[in-house]
C-alpha cells in the first residue's frame, strides 16, 4: 500500500504524513526533499535556473519511482496533483491519495510562519488564492478528502487519515 498525500502548500502532508508513518510502521518520502537529493539542488534553486516546466519534469519522474515502494506514505508537492501522468501513478493500484484540505484561513496563517525563500510559488495571499482555485478541481480528484479544522493538531488529523484508510480497508 501507498498512501500519497495531496494538497496545497501549507496543508501539512509533511507533518502528518511523518507521524502517518511512524505509527505504521511505513517509510516516509517528502517527494520535494527527494528531488533535492537526485539533484543537488534546493528546490527554489531548480526554479530559479531551470523553471518550473524542469521541476515538474523531476517531480514526475520521482513520482514514478515510488510505485516501486510498498508500506510508504509520501508527502507529495502542491502542485503534483494538477498533473494528469502524477495522478494516474498516485491512484492506481495499490495506491489511493488523500487531499488534505485545511481551509484558507489556516493555510495563509502556517505560510506566514514558513521562510518565503523556500517556497518558489509563495507569491502574494492573491496569487496563492488564485493558484488554489486553479489546483482545487485536481485535488478533488484524491481518493480520500479531510478537511481540516484551523484547530486541529498534527496528532488529530493523522488521526483522523489513518482511521479513514482503516475504514476503507487500506491499512491494519
Amino acid at each position: 500500500m501507498r498512501v500519497y498525500l495531496v494538497g496545497f502548500m501549507g496543508a501539512g502532508k509533511t507533518s502528518v504524513g511523518k507521524r502517518m508513518a511512524l505509527r505504521l510502521g511505513y517509510a516516509f518520502l517528502d517527494l520535494d526533499t527527494r528531488i533535492e537529493s537526485v539533484s543537488g539542488m534546493r528546490v527554489q534553486t531548480i526554479f530559479r535556473r531551470h523553471g518550473e516546466a524542469r521541476f515538474r519534469a523531476l517531480e514526475r519522474r520521482e513520482l514514478a519511482r515510488t510505485v516501486a515502494g510498498e508500506r510508504i506514505i509520501v508527502a507529495t508537492g502542491g502542485g503534483t496533483m494538477a498533473c494528469p501522468e502524477n495522478r494516474r501513478v498516485m491512484c492506481g493500484r495499490g495506491s489511493l491519495s488523500v487531499w488534505l484540505d485545511p481551509d484558507l484561513e489556516a493555510i495563509e496563517k502556517r505560510l506566514a510562519r514558513s521562510d518565503p525563500a523556500l517556497r518558489p510559488l509563495i507569491g502574494t495571499a492573491e496569487s496563492r488564492q488564485r493558484l488554489f482555485r486553479q489546483r482545487l478541481d485536481a485535488y478533488r480528484l484524491a481518493d480520500c478528502h479531510i478537511k481540516i479544522v484551523m484547530e486541529e493538531s498534527v496528532e488529530d488529523v493523522a488521526d483522523r487519515v489513518l482511521h479513514k484508510l482503516r475504514e476503507l480497508s487500506c491499512v491494519i
